[in-house]
């Protein structure tokens, strides 16, 4: 089961965005309820599964602020969504600098040379397998006695 890191946003900014219903919940669906903000930890991050339910709780995408990166971490960015950058344009990578609740683009990142961006989505950079390096070979005679080493050509060790 694929586990999901977010931030989820304050009680004011729902507040703000989506209004309270009669009963004094935030008014999404599902509503986010006075009893799933004192919950909550203070640091506003949680971890839930693929039915994005923590401690009981179901929450929608309405009440997260986005997923949890830690700052410096390296991201891609995207306005749409779909056409992920990964530095290669203006910087050779783009680092989390934190959300701007409110924000348009939310997203607040910098690049190698310090420049600061705004972006609508971000995701971490996914790590590439390392390739299997060759190693030195052992060479054997013809009674299976290791007798020497082959470095294959090309190869540095």
């Amino acid at each position: 089961m694929t586990k999901r890191k977010v931030i989820i946003k304050s009680w004011k900014q729902m507040e703000l965005e989506y209004g309270l219903t009669c009963k004094g919940d935030i008014n999404t669906l599902p509503h986010f309820t006075n009893d799933m903000e004192s919950s909550i930890p203070e640091s506003r991050i949680i971890e839930f599964d693929e039915g994005s339910y923590w401690d009981g709780w179901r929450f929608s995408e309405d009440m997260i602020l986005g997923d949890y990166i830690a700052p410096g971490a390296e991201i891609e960015v995207s306005d749409d969504g779909e056409n992920w950058d990964a530095g290669a344009v203006y910087e050779s990578a783009y680092f989390f600098a934190g959300y701007q609740p409110f924000s348009v683009c939310p997203v607040r990142a910098f690049g190698k040379r310090k420049n600061c961006y705004e972006w609508k989505y971000c995701r971490p950079v996914q790590e590439k397998p390392e390739q299997a390096k060759q190693t030195e070979q052992e060479v054997f005679d013809k009674n299976g006695n290791v007798i020497g080493y082959f470095i294959p050509k090309g190869v540095e060790l």
